[in-house]
């Protein structure tokens, strides 16, 4: 009975401390909290200039980044910490976060574990940047202007620049003591608020990088157009037509269809504007055609060279055509005619790609740059005895961090050439693995040097190198020559001493053979002394 009246006494207290104001904004403790971010590959943040004066603007667009969040309170006697809500703020912020742009936010957890991985998207325009009258909460917008106008040139902002950005992003969790026991199920995430309205009781900071991109602006003169350096022209005229595996339109709601983007790249000898016209087709649409100016700057290793992007879409699967023709040479330069396929899928009809479509070397979707490494290993059999070569082995690997063949150069010199595209296959730490082996005779000493290079790679680098020193032993050496030395042929008589020591020994036995056994006499006195003895020894009886 008295186990019983403890029982409702401590089932009392608890209720009464539950019931407590105080006690119910307890935050608790926790056990766990993790908060790891991967960049994304390739995303940019562009500042533009709307004064052609200097840059001052965030051009409107998204950055990507992928981040996993791993949460675990502490369970003590009688109470326990539950998750509220979990969220992701860019920047940094103390008990409130009510200017901060939200990433992300949960719905009502109620767990004391709170686990999840996704993928973070960072609407541009919603970086604070102060302008008159009004101040930045961040300091993020006006340092990666800043940090462009201090490479502005004489006409301004008419020159391209870029660097790489760490920007902060931080996790904010809310959380409560509670003595209950149930476990209210919540879900991930619901509809994104602005900003985060809940306490900070816990937070952690990750970062992520991103790479803030200067775009150049034509510099107009008194004519309207900017003026050349002299001796300018233009070099060369490039389009890329792409699909992007994210990048889709959705006519209704039943159908996906891809966009494609055109890239047009006009190289110049100088900087300044450059003038030309494109052409395109969608399906069975009318040809349309826009005459465009741009601006060619300076790109780095001596080139000057300017870009323009259009995006198209189509409603079902269509066949995109496209043409560009410069006009700023009188003679100007065509790309010719391409050709991209823009599938749908769904009420549309066909299916979207299973891999990007491109031809553009410069893809800038987040995806890993291509990364080929190997590795060489030289090695030759022994010698057999009458031979005089060796058969050298070359053995070599290749790793690749993408799926698909890969392009291979081996130059062992002499000759000694191969290429051709090696296979590969998956390993651990999903990486793709090829090996193949190569093999030359070699006729005398010689240090063997093997050079091996990517061809999938631009530039097509050296991924591996090896050497090694192979000795053939010649036999049956003729070292008489003019110069050599002359080998004394070996004697098949026996010297000296030893026809000496010979012979002896065959005399000694030839004269022991001849030598016939002494006789034995007998003796006269054997006879007595036989009687004498046996006389005595009766005496003794």
């Amino acid at each position: 009975m008295s186990n019983h009246k403890h029982l409702l006494s401590a089932t009392a207290i608890l209720t009464i401390l539950a019931a407590t104001p105080a006690f119910a904004e307890n935050p608790g403790n926790m056990k766990k909290i993790s908060f790891n971010i991967t960049s994304a590959y390739n995303q940019k943040i562009h500042i533009i200039s709307t004064d052609r004066e200097k840059w001052n603007k965030i051009k409107p667009g998204q950055v990507r980044f992928y981040g996993k969040i791993d949460l675990v309170s502490k369970r003590v006697p009688l109470f326990r910490t539950l998750i509220r809500h979990a969220g992701v703020v860019l920047g940094r912020c103390g008990g409130y976060c009510n200017t901060a742009p939200l990433l992300y936010q949960s719905n009502f957890v109620g767990k004391r574990k709170f686990k999840t991985g996704r993928n973070f998207i960072l609407n541009t325009a919603r970086i604070p940047v102060s302008s008159p009258g009004h101040v930045a909460t961040q300091p993020f917008g006006n340092d990666m202007i800043r940090r462009c106008n201090q490479h502005l040139s004489a006409e301004g902002p008419s020159e391209k620049y870029s660097f790489d950005y760490l920007l902060p992003a931080m996790l904010v969790v809310d959380t409560v003591q509670v003595t209950s026991l149930n476990n209210t199920d919540g879900s991930d995430a619901g509809t994104l608020p602005d900003t985060w309205n809940h306490d900070i009781d816990f937070n952690k900071t990750s970062f992520f990088r991103v790479k803030v991109v200067c775009d150049p602006v034509i510099k107009p003169t008194t004519d309207g157009f900017a003026a050349a350096e002299p001796n300018f022209k233009v070099k060369d005229v490039k389009m890329f037509l792409s699909t992007f595996s994210h990048a889709t339109t959705k006519p209704n709601k039943a159908t996906v269809c891809k966009k494609g983007r055109v890239l047009v790249r006009i190289s110049t000898s100088k900087k300044g504007p450059v003038k030309f016209r494109l052409w395109t087709k969608v399906g069975n649409k009318p040809m349309q055609n826009q005459v465009i100016e741009a601006w060619s700057s300076f790109r780095g290793s001596g080139k000057y060279h300017a870009e323009y992007k259009k995006w198209v879409t189509t409603s079902k699967n269509a066949t995109f055509k496209a043409m560009v023709e410069d006009m700023t040479n009188p003679i100007g330069q065509s790309s010719g005619w391409k050709n991209l396929k823009l599938n749908c899928t769904g009420a549309g009809g066909g299916g979207l790609a299973d891999k990007p479509n491109t031809s553009d070397p410069d893809n800038n979707i987040p995806d890993r740059a291509l990364k080929v490494t190997g590795k060489i290993s030289l090695s030759a059999k022994s010698q057999r005895r009458g031979r005089k070569s060796r058969k050298v082995k070359v053995f070599f690997r290749i790793w690749a961090n993408k799926k698909g063949d890969t392009r291979y150069h081996l130059n062992c010199g002499k000759n000694r050439i191969w290429q051709g595209s090696l296979k590969t296959s998956r390993i651990k730490g999903g990486k793709y693995r090829g090996f193949r082996s190569k093999s030359f005779t070699i006729t005398k000493s010689e240090r063997v040097a093997c050079a091996l290079r990517s061809k999938s790679k631009p530039g097509n680098p050296v991924i591996a190198l090896a050497s090694k020193q192979f000795v053939v032993v010649k036999r049956n050496l003729n070292l008489g020559g003019k110069g050599g030395l002359t080998a004394a042929p070996r004697s098949t008589q026996r010297s000296k001493f030893m026809r000496t020591k010979h012979n002896s020994k065959k005399s000694a036995i030839r004269n022991l053979r001849r030598t016939k056994p002494a006789k034995v006499k007998k003796s006269k006195m054997l006879p007595s002394l036989l009687r004498n003895s046996r006389a005595g020894l009766r005496k003794r009886q």
